[in-house]
């Protein structure tokens, strides 16, 4: 029902291997969460994300959504943080998809959310991200407005529920 453009969230929850959840503040020129803190991993699912030609047919079937998500969290990985499949656990929509909702403040969008659990420490990880932003090499495309964000690690502790 709604009039504004619903194209499909992806939310991506980072934690480190000793249990800190990597947060981002967001700034305050983005479009929504002005300054709040957010999931670093964030963006609307498109076509040319998921690699479908004009001609091609979206097809059905876990195996090809599963193979097309995990290609977009991790091409998001990478381009956000410089992170590479040598960096997290295998992917898998089976074990690290958490669900799916609607965001009211955008108009009832459809998101999926996920987590990837790092192989690095939240120290690591630190020295990870400060190495990778200092690279140059244009193979790992990191995003400069991604790298000039600001982020945080929380202790993030499990809950089980029932």
């Amino acid at each position: 029902e709604s009039k504004l453009s619903n194209q499909i969230g992806i939310n991506g929850m980072i934690i480190t291997k000793d249990g800190y959840l990597l947060l981002e503040k967001r700034d305050r020129k983005k479009t929504t969460c002005k300054n709040k803190f957010a999931q670093p991993i964030s963006l609307a699912l498109k076509a040319s994300d998921l690699k479908i030609g004009n001609s091609e047919v979206m097809q059905e079937g876990y195996e090809y959504a599963n193979e097309k998500l995990l290609s977009v969290i991790k091409k998001t990985m990478k381009g956000n943080f410089g992170l590479t499949e040598n960096d997290y656990d295998k992917l898998s929509m089976q074990e690290n998809f958490l669900g799916i909702a609607r965001d009211l403040l955008e108009g009832g969008k459809p998101n999926l959310y996920f987590t990837v659990t790092l192989k690095h420490t939240s120290l690591e990880l630190k020295e990870l991200l400060k190495e990778n932003a200092a690279k140059t090499d244009p193979k790992l495309a990191l995003q400069s407005n991604k790298l000039s964000s600001r982020y945080y690690l929380v202790k993030y502790i499990r809950c089980l529920l029932g």
